[in-house]
């Protein structure tokens, strides 16, 4: 129950970084887009800034009730 649980919060990220993008209109160029804030993520965006690549990288994180 817990997999089908992760995958449907998998599903909910992928959808909304889709839609995130999807209305971008050209105001951003990027050399590297990176998906997901983790440590491999965060990784592969500092060495590719560091090789002189402009990147971005998105990231999705559910608001706290706070």
């Amino acid at each position: 129950m817990a997999a089908l649980c992760l995958y449907r919060h998998r599903w909910k990220r992928i959808r909304y970084l889709y839609n995130f993008t999807r209305n971008l209109t050209g105001k951003y160029d990027y050399d590297l887009v990176v998906i997901g804030g983790g440590s491999g993520g965060l990784a592969c965006s500092k060495e590719a800034a560091q090789l002189g690549q402009k990147v971005a990288v998105l990231d999705y994180v559910e608001p706290s009730a706070k």
